[in-house]
């Protein structure tokens, strides 16, 4: 492993990413351009670099894996903070642009890539997709994703869920989202699209000791 192994800044989308065996394990002599695509069938494992067989860039995947769900997402996600957040509210342009100021610009202290993209994508499924037929599609796998799991009425609830590794900031996450359904449903009381009431499931008593009561 190289004394430093961070390829990428974390406020950022990721440039560059180590290539990878079958089993997930990092290569750490050989840099690849772009993000990493998403795989679901392989976990990246970081460790020390061994004797690895069979390494390959991810992107060259693209052709079997680049229609997966997630890697859609990110596809559309990134178009539309490129263009700057179009089809969305005012409400939501002005939140958008508070929380992701300029990096070179802002005194204000940054949003780590992973909370960004995480609070975009939600915002964009919820105001965006269905403008799109990429985003129609999308909200269609969705859909048939879960009700692939469960027929029942009961279990046919929309249902979102972000998968954040440790320390990248899930809780800031879940504070945007409130505000952003908050600030939207007070201007907007007609759009059924934002929420009035919010509930927070702790998944332990230190958790819970931190929330406000």
């Amino acid at each position: 492993m190289p004394d430093n192994p961070i390829l990428n800044n974390p406020y950022q989308e990721p440039a560059w990413h180590y290539a990878t065996d079958l089993q997930g394990n990092l290569d750490y002599a050989r840099v690849e351009a772009g993000r990493r695509l998403f795989v679901p069938e392989v976990q990246v494992v970081p460790g020390k670099q061994g004797g690895q067989k069979e390494v390959f860039a991810f992107n060259e995947a693209a052709a079997s894996y680049g229609t997966h769900p997630v890697n859609l997402l990110r596809r559309e996600v990134a178009q539309w903070r490129a263009a700057g957040y179009p089809e969305a509210t005012r409400v939501t342009r002005e939140l958008l642009a508070y929380w992701f100021p300029d990096l070179d610009e802002s005194p204000v202290k940054k949003l780590f890539f992973a909370q960004r993209e995480a609070i975009e994508t939600a915002v964009w499924l919820n105001e965006v997709a269905g403008r799109s037929n990429a985003g129609s599609h999308l909200l269609h796998l969705l859909r048939e994703g879960q009700q692939s799991v469960s027929g029942h009425a009961a279990d046919q609830l929309p249902r979102l869920a972000f998968k954040m590794a440790t320390g990248t900031g899930k809780t800031v996450v879940m504070a945007a989202l409130i505000l952003y359904h908050y600030f939207n449903r007070q201007q907007y009381r007609q759009d059924v699209r934002f929420a009035d009431y919010f509930l927070l499931v702790a998944p332990g008593i230190t958790i819970r000791d931190r929330l406000p009561h």
